[in-house]
């Protein structure tokens, strides 16, 4: 049997910052529904990676765990 523990939803922090994904219920649907949110934010200043982290706040009405991965095998851990 499979024991669902959480769900996982990976952002790209860059899409933040875009309206074309801010718009899109799909988009914003997964975001809110995940228990732990992978944020990819390699791309990101450091200006630009704090908005992204409150866009994610402000989205969520309990506010997620959001994981920013450092390695290959940051995740592991998750699983």
């Amino acid at each position: 049997a499979v024991e669902l523990k959480s769900t996982l939803c990976a952002v790209d922090g860059v899409q933040l910052a875009d309206e074309r994904y801010l718009a899109s219920n799909v988009y914003r649907e997964q975001i809110t529904a995940a228990d732990v949110i992978v944020l990819d934010a390699s791309r990101l200043t450091e200006c630009a990676h704090m908005a992204a982290l409150a866009r994610l706040e402000a989205m969520c009405s309990t506010p997620p765990r959001v994981v920013q991965p450092t390695g290959a095998g940051a995740l592991l851990g998750l699983l």
